[in-house]
């Protein structure tokens, strides 16, 4: 018996073939890029932020309780895209130190809500004034143009993820 001859792929199927493996080349560089330039920028705002005595997950916590003047803990895991468990890790330690209080919501007890103290909004102060200064270092390479094409492509990848991330749910 003959074996049967395997018919070379069409030259148009290989060009389609050669352009899908550089094109998803392509999308791992990319994706490694960012993630080796977020890891570079978080790790020197952390280290700044160490300089202010709280670190990148507390100080976006003490951010948003700025922003919202309160907030209940589940609405900070939402917004902040953390756990209920990393919010009351975060907040145990935040109260300990002063920055926080818990509060019970005089309407429904069983709701707990995030208050800055005094010493926690200097703190937010100080830390952000810091945070500024860094992320002014770190994007001083680009133009204000080049800053909102990259916040612009960065949005659209960012809600093409989430749209996947939530259909896949």
């Amino acid at each position: 018996m003959s074996s049967p001859l395997k018919a070379a792929p069409s030259p148009k199927k290989a060009s389609s073939a050669s352009f899908n493996q550089r094109n998803s080349a392509r999308d791992e560089l990319v994706y490694f890029r960012m993630v080796r330039v977020l890891h570079g920028i978080y790790n020197r705002l952390q280290r700044v932020l160490v300089q202010a005595g709280v670190t990148a997950p507390q100080f976006e916590v003490i951010s948003l309780l700025v922003r919202m003047n309160d907030a209940k803990l589940k609405e900070i895991g939402k917004r902040l895209l953390i756990t209920g468990g990393n919010v009351t890790g975060i907040m145990d330690r935040l109260e300990k130190i002063g920055l926080v209080l818990r509060v019970r919501d005089t309407d429904d007890r069983r709701i707990i809500k995030a208050k800055l103290t005094q010493k926690g909004l200097e703190t937010f102060y100080n830390a952000d004034a810091l945070y500024k200064m860094e992320l002014k270092e770190v994007f001083g390479a680009l133009n204000k143009q080049e800053k909102r094409i990259l916040a612009g492509l960065l949005r659209r990848t960012e809600l093409r993820a989430r749209r996947r991330a939530a259909s896949s749910l």
